[in-house]
């Protein structure tokens, strides 16, 4: 009987070439707009409805030295992101499908492919202990994310999708947004791979991205955190799985944003411990427990990013019902 793969969850944080069958997601949804506009500012246009005015009473006057313009991008209750750009006084100059990031090189588009990845049928054993195969699975699927800026055409390549399975029956490498803050975007990272053995293994990691210079940031520094780490070491220690979380074995793992309706930025904090396979629980992945834990503070470079201007305080004011996913500048001197 083949054994399974650990070592295959390792493949899928190293570059992949491209490969056949892949299906062009841009923006998570809907298509890439014409640009339009003033091309200095890296705009496009929208196939989609377009805003045209904010309520009047909503409208405030912008202060000196802010930023002339504004990438406001929601998602709606059934999760579709749109994104808005305002003008400097949160009226909308137009709406596009889609999520898009200013940077000082213009707008950038996060796109989605979704490629498809050829699995292997495992090895089975019946009671004479003769070995069969069943027939083909399904193809796996891996997803390739890229930024697109919008006026230029250069990409940036987050996370290129990896084309081999390995001999895996069942093969899954996923993405999702899960917030910018300017121009950083916290991305997470998920797997499940069936690779023929006892049980599947899951993974998962968040990375945050910097777009206006096209590479990772790291994780801040975990000392900053003091009080966030000793809540979760006490919450991972709650039950009795036979694995207690200790200073040694906890690790600071992820570090994600989260707005309040009016923009204003908190971070929440995960920190993971080993643990048996059937015992994981939390967002960690395989043979892990994670503790999410909200930060008392928010830590640079994300810092000057905790409150939002007045212009997007005044937009997101007409968005009840919608979850604010983030806001970027244009033309400012943050």
């Amino acid at each position: 009987m083949r054994m399974s793969k650990p070592w295959v969850l390792l493949a899928l944080f190293l570059g992949g070439a491209g490969c056949t069958g892949a299906v062009d997601h841009q923006g998570s949804r809907g298509a890439a707009p014409r640009p339009t506009g003033d091309a200095s500012e890296g705009v496009a246009s929208s196939s989609g409805p377009r805003d045209i005015d904010l309520d009047e009473a909503a409208v405030v006057a912008p202060s000196p030295h802010e930023a002339t313009a504004f990438y406001v991008w929601i998602r709606d209750p059934a999760g579709v992101p749109k994104t808005h750009r305002l003008d400097a006084a949160g009226r909308v100059l137009e709406t596009l499908d889609g999520i898009y990031v200013a940077t000082g090189a213009g707008a950038w588009q996060w796109r989605e492919q979704v490629l498809a990845v050829p699995t292997t049928a495992c090895e089975r054993y019946d009671d004479e202990g003769h070995v069969s195969r069943g027939p083909d699975p399904d193809p796996g699927a891996a997803t390739r994310v890229t930024l697109a800026n919008v006026t230029t055409g250069a990409e940036q390549t987050i996370v290129d999708g990896v084309p081999d399975a390995d001999g895996a029956e069942s093969y899954v490498d996923g993405v999702e947004l899960l917030g910018s803050v300017g121009p950083y975007l916290f991305v997470r990272r998920f797997t499940d791979i069936y690779a023929c053995g006892a049980h599947g293994l899951a993974g998962a990691s968040v990375t945050i991205w910097d777009a206006s210079k096209g590479d990772v940031v790291g994780m801040p520094a975990a000392a900053s955190f003091e009080q966030a780490r000793a809540s979760a070491l006490l919450e991972l220690n709650e039950g009795d799985d036979g694995f207690p979380a200790t200073e040694e074995s906890l690790a600071f793992t992820a570090l994600m944003p989260r707005f309040a309706h009016d923009g204003a930025l908190q971070t929440d904090l995960q920190f993971s411990s080993h643990t048996c396979y059937a015992c994981s629980f939390g967002e960690g992945g395989s043979y892990t427990k994670s503790s999410v834990v909200p930060a008392d503070h928010v830590v640079e470079p994300f810092a000057s990013y905790a409150f939002a201007p007045d212009g997007v305080r005044a937009f997101l004011a007409t968005k009840l019902g919608f979850t604010v996913g983030g806001w970027s500048e244009a033309g400012g001197h943050r």
